[in-house]
């Protein structure tokens, strides 16, 4: 568990550079390939990839093709927005960034450069470095490197799920666009250097508060400069927990040190010599849970939400003394990061530990996905079934052809006859029995988690689709968004792609193993330079199989109506809000603190007051039972479950609030920022509920795609502010 540093492709020792027309060399080169951010990229997250083109003697017009391996083995490449219509002045060169999402271990990423109007092109195959395992968590430093080594080594995992961490020193490689952070876990931002983010560009400070107000997480570490660093001009801002008040000196530390579990004294040297108290930031009008008291009036740690994120705010710079070459620095910043990342640890419950294994996933993400691949008319065909008619066929061809043929025909040699007889029979049996079994038509299992923050007015949708044909076939998907709700016309985009899954599993990600496919590819395409929207083109699917899609959507929601939540001394919540969708949601729950009140059904509209609502439920108890009927007993997680889709989707909504990986003994990591549990110690309330209709329209081959015979389920969840 060490710090990584950054790493760069050279293409000199690893690209395979194959030139497939003669007047592409002359034309272009492509150099300078970098993937990942600060030298990681992870299996299963959508990672930058920069490159340059550069145009030697004519000008160069044309398109550009990224191509890397999916979790099936498969080709995905990636076309359209900033790879289409790049025009290059002779001598001039490009720098390129896209988005992609890398789903094999030992695998390569390869660059086709295509000149208009012509087939061939300049293509680049890079080998990749090993990645980041899509059951690790990382975290990355902007700026100094503030202990993070020795705070990584306070921090136990088991094999597999180390903790990464990774420094970045200069703001200039933060990415552009919000999705580049998606394999970062927690992002640490430090402030003693505020000179460093006035390279900051605004695509990129939009890019990073987006991706926290999607459900990224960042620790702000802010003392003697926090005036600058929180002023009303700072992209950091909105972040801030409260506004700023003054700097001042804290003389009581004994608070922090009793936090970190520190062995000195902050306020002592080595040698028990007084030293000069650290600077700390003052904030006001502080919202969300106080984790740290200096005075009564001095919060020091607090964790807070921003949209559907979470910020961790230290007012103390870790990275200046006298914090700086305290003992207990390390330990500080690893209690924040356990804080932040808010990962229950797995206990002994007497489950066998191959259970586990045999079914295939660790993570809640491949129980999920288990129990979407049960499709409607469609028979799986198990080993039993394979085994009986292996056995019949040789019952059949031998002791009953035999006697047929001696005792009732009385003629040997007509078995000739009845055994290719039987032999066909048995081939017809097998062809009907299979296709009685794959059904007759495409089937469709999709399901949509719909977040919508009311401070904010962020919308955020995931949506997963299983698709199984009884044909082998091509297929075009795109999704639409059509969530029950008013959405503004800016900052919207829908990226469909590939599902995967986590572990070392069959089709798992953390394989190194190869798949043979015969070189299968298919497209991922944006449509213009400015869409934010990813379509699929010929897609293959083969007879009796199924492919896994996944999407994450986003948009910006009208104004929301206001409501009236408030804890009064520390009692279970009160006041009033209203369901601002224009669908029914049913089985609602409004989660808070460790309480959960059970709704019944919401019309559109409908405003709720909590005083004519029964008493709350402790919210672990209701998530962890069989079932949300109150008559049922708690019990223990079942990870064979495939008949119950909402109930496993509620918890990975809600996975640390049931009490996390030692309920389930489960990660729940690759979808972790769905997990909300942390808003509701944030003066947040969250509203979940069902609806019958489809939060995103499924279009295949450019016809929208809703039979009877599809299963959906469509889940929202509203974050109230709370006072």
């Amino acid at each position: 568990m060490a710090i990584r540093p950054a790493i760069r492709i050279s293409l000199a020792a690893l690209a395979t550079v194959a030139l497939s027309a003669p007047c592409a060399a002359a034309e272009l080169q492509i150099r300078d390939v970098e993937v990942g951010l600060a030298g990681e990229y992870q299996l299963g997250r959508w990672v930058p990839v920069t490159f340059t083109l550069q145009a030697d003697q004519k000008p160069w017009e044309g398109d550009v093709r990224v191509s890397v391996r999916d979790s099936d083995d498969l080709w995905s490449t990636y076309t359209g927005g900033p790879l289409a219509g790049v025009e290059m002045a002779s001598g001039n060169s490009e720098t390129i960034t896209a988005l992609v999402r890398i789903g094999r271990q030992k695998s390569s990423l390869r660059i086709t450069a295509t000149p208009s109007g012509e087939t061939g092109g300049a293509t680049v195959e890079v080998p990749l470095y090993p990645a980041v395992l899509a059951t690790q968590q990382r975290v990355l430093i902007v700026g100094s490197e503030i202990g993070l080594r020795d705070a990584l080594r306070h921090i136990s995992r088991p094999d597999g799920e180390e903790l990464i961490g990774s420094q970045l020193e200069n703001v200039s490689e933060l990415p552009s666009h919000w999705l580049g952070y998606d394999s970062v876990d927690m992002l640490v931002l430090t402030s003693s250097q505020t000179e460093l983010y006035r390279e900051l560009a605004d695509s990129q400070a939009a890019a990073l508060l987006h991706w926290v107000r999607m459900g990224g997480r960042v620790v702000l570490t802010v003392g003697a400069q926090g005036e600058a660093f929180l002023a009303s001009t700072s992209f950091a801002a909105p972040l801030a927990p409260g506004r700023f008040v003054r700097t001042l000196p804290l003389r009581e530390t004994t608070s922090i040190e009793t936090f970190a579990e520190a062995k000195q004294r902050l306020s002592e040297d080595e040698d028990g010599l007084p030293r000069p108290p650290p600077l700390y930031s003052q904030l006001g009008d502080v919202e969300g849970e106080v984790l740290l008291w200096g005075r009564s009036d001095q919060p020091i740690v607090v964790r807070s939400a921003y949209g559907l994120g979470q910020v961790v705010y230290i007012g103390l710079d870790l990275e200046t003394d006298p914090i700086a070459d305290w003992p207990g620095q390390s330990r500080l910043l690893a209690k924040v990061m356990e804080i932040t990342l808010s990962e229950t640890p797995a206990v002994a419950t007497g489950r066998n530990s191959g259970e586990t294994a045999h079914l295939g996933f660790t993570d809640l993400a491949g129980q999920l996905r288990a129990a979407l691949e049960v499709f409607d008319d469609v028979t799986l065909v198990n080993f039993s079934w394979v085994a009986a008619l292996v056995v019949g066929y040789i019952l059949v061809i031998g002791p009953v052809d035999y006697w047929l043929v001696s005792y009732v025909f009385r003629r040997r040699e007509l078995t000739w006859l009845t055994s290719g007889a039987i032999i066909a029979g048995m081939c017809v049996l097998t062809w009907w029995l299979a296709g009685s079994a794959r059904g007759d038509s495409l089937r469709v299992n999709q399901i949509d988690i719909v977040d919508i923050d009311v401070r904010t007015s962020q919308l955020r949708g995931t949506s997963w689709v299983h698709l199984y044909s009884p044909a082998n076939a091509l297929l075009d998907a795109s999704l639409q968004q059509q969530p029950a709700i008013e959405l503004q016309k800016d900052n919207t985009g829908t990226l469909l792609t590939w599902q995967g899954i986590p572990g070392e599993s069959l089709g798992g990600m953390n394989r190194d193993s190869r798949i043979d496919n015969g070189g299968s590819e298919y497209l991922l395409e944006r449509s213009d330079r400015l869409s934010a929207a990813i379509e699929i083109e010929k897609l293959p699917i083969a007879a009796g199989g199924s492919r896994q899609l996944a999407a994450r959507w986003w948009s910006q929601v009208q104004e929301l109506p206001a409501s009236n939540l408030k804890v009064v001394d520390r009692k279970p919540l009160q006041g009033e809000f209203e369901n601002p969708l224009d669908v029914r949601l049913t089985n609602c729950l409004l989660f808070h603190d460790r309480w959960v009140f059970r709704l019944g059904d919401l019309e559109p509209g409908q405003r709720i007051d909590l005083s004519d609502v029964a008493a709350p439920q402790n919210s672990a108890w209701v998530l962890s039972e069989r079932t949300l009927d109150s008559r049922q007993q708690s019990g223990r997680w079942d990870q064979a479950m495939r008949g119950d889709v909402p109930k496993i989707a509620r918890m990975m909504m809600f996975h640390e609030l049931a009490g996390g990986r030692s309920h389930t003994e489960l990660l729940n990591r690759y979808y972790g920022y769905l997990d909300t549990s942390h808003m509701l110690h944030a003066d947040r309330a969250v509203l979940l509920g069902a609806a019958e209709q489809p939060a995103a329209r499924l279009n295949l081959g450019g016809e929208d795609r809703s039979t009877e015979s599809d299963r959906h389920w469509t889940f929202y969840r509203i974050v109230y502010p709370t006072k």
